[in-house]
């Protein structure tokens, strides 16, 4: 209850911010209090709570007492922390704590940086991402900040800072590669139409895909993946990830229909990168965690979108858009998260 409880109270403060249109300085504070209630929140945490964590805790004693990782292969910027913090004396809160830091600090800074509706963006970024990237999917999440931070330093036209961002990423986690998908989106533009012709391209792509043309477009050095428990295609055949699946498109393509001026924005196209680059994947159980590089740009992109000036049927659409991204939010946790999620609501199985 007390994550719901933080849940709810950032929407209420983002709403309270536009509402009485608080001051810069005063969201300002705000921001940054809520980034210090997040790291605070994760990195004191109990090392069994997220599947990630109790996972971590046992690498870091191998590091300790041999050295090394004993399960599998370890990236080596994660091992040189481990050894870093063992070398100053802590334990492994302290991996816990400089992971919250590293997850948490880039996101905020582009929060503040690229939307002026930055407690949005953080509310959003609690409620959809927080909990199953920064408990449940460390390494990972390290390195997709790292990622976004490239994005920032490419549109500033920093080209070695963003080299050096995107090595740091590789660095933490290996599938960081595919975002280099994500970085060509700086340039290229596409149009609303161009948009639903590439998602319904891919979407009916992926939906007949095997694990054997899948492989045709992954690197051998990654291709050992697709053959380790819990990253292979889906055992189910249902229609539960399709229709969600499905349900994320609509909810991008709503968005740009209301706000046709928002493919402008580049964290607009990285999502759509993102819901193209899912429904390829969306019959592996990896999927979702290869489209969390892309999908994490609609924190900057739909903020933007539900302030712009009202426009014609810009009520409906944004209802619209609010009912799906409720339903997506529901069926999340009531499908591959049931096991990851801190929730367990009624229509929990």
């Amino acid at each position: 209850m007390i994550y719901i409880g933080i849940f709810i109270a950032l929407f209420v403060v983002a709403w309270l911010a536009d509402r009485y249109q608080f001051t810069w300085a005063t969201r300002a504070q705000l921001l940054y209090g809520e980034t210090a209630l997040l790291v605070l929140f994760a990195g004191l945490r109990n090392n069994s709570i997220g599947l990630d964590s109790a996972d971590g805790y046992h690498r870091y004693f191998n590091f300790l007492l041999v050295g090394k990782s004993l399960d599998s292969w370890v990236e080596p910027l994660y091992v040189w922390m481990n050894k870093a913090v063992i070398f100053l004396g802590g334990n492994y809160q302290w991996i816990l704590f400089l992971t919250a830091l590293l997850c948490v600090l880039p996101m905020v800074y582009l929060f503040d940086r690229y939307t002026e509706h930055a407690l949005w963006a953080m509310a959003l970024y609690y409620g959809l991402y927080f909990y199953q990237q920064t408990f449940n999917i460390m390494r990972q999440c390290i390195a997709m900040s790292f990622c976004f931070l490239a994005v920032d330093m490419i549109l500033d036209r920093k080209y070695v800072r963003a080299g050096l961002c995107m090595a740091i990423a590789l660095g933490f986690h290996q599938t960081a590669w595919i975002f280099l998908v994500a970085l060509l989106m700086i340039w290229i533009r596409f149009s609303l139409k161009q948009a639903a012709v590439i998602f319904l391209a891919t979407y009916l792509l992926g939906f007949v895909m095997t694990t054997k043309t899948i492989l045709l477009f992954v690197p051998q050095v990654y291709q050992h993946y697709f053959f380790t428990e819990g990253n292979a295609m889906r055992s189910d055949s249902g229609w539960g990830v399709p229709l969600q699946v499905f349900g994320i498109n609509l909810a991008v393509l709503v968005a740009c229909y209301a706000c046709p001026r928002s493919l402008k924005n580049p964290w607009m196209r990285i999502l759509a990168a993102g819901v193209a680059v899912l429904n390829l994947t969306q019959n592996m159980t990896q999927g979702y965690r290869l489209a969390y590089y892309f999908l994490q740009a609609q924190c900057l992109a739909i903020p933007e979108v539900l302030h712009v000036p009202r426009e014609k049927n810009r009520k409906l659409m944004t209802l619209l858009f609010l009912v799906i991204s409720l339903a997506l939010f529901a069926s999340n946790l009531s499908m591959q998260w049931k096991y990851m999620t801190p929730y367990r609501l009624f229509f929990m199985p």
